[in-house]
């Protein structure tokens, strides 16, 4: 479960939700990663409610994570132990089950009601069932 690849591939899905969700931040060639997920984890607030860093903090380890990765720095080996590279998937994941909930109604609600939306059927733990 904790591998680069599988970071990568958490990386890739965020920047997709992020397109569908923020198309015009996206499409801006000065919006960068770090950006994205910072305007993204403000979105959801309670993700890093346990959280010591800032959310600056997170967005620049995730985006130091990947950059290691695609350079070639990081292995398979390096996830064994690294906890925080764990903690960091485990968060991603979290923030993209979010944006999921929310590209299912993009459309219709602007993105400030849709945060508001899902935070209360997480918090009340409600299934959403999204149909295509």
């Amino acid at each position: 479960m904790f591998s680069p690849q599988r970071f990568m591939e958490q990386v890739m899905s965020f920047e997709y939700l992020f397109d569908k969700l923020e198309h015009q931040n996206a499409k801006n060639s000065r919006f960068s990663l770090k950006q994205e997920l910072v305007y993204s984890f403000n979105l959801f607030p309670e993700l890093l409610k346990n959280e010591r860093l800032s959310v600056e903090d997170i967005s620049d380890k995730i985006k130091e994570i990947r950059c290691t990765i695609v350079h070639g720095y990081m292995y398979y080996y390096d996830f064994k132990d690294n906890n925080e590279a764990k903690r960091l998937m485990l968060l991603l994941d979290s923030l993209i089950r979010n944006m999921s909930l929310c590209s299912s109604v993009t459309y219709a609600i602007p993105h400030f009601l849709i945060a508001i939306i899902a935070h209360r059927f997480l918090m009340e733990n409600y299934t959403v069932m999204c149909y295509a």
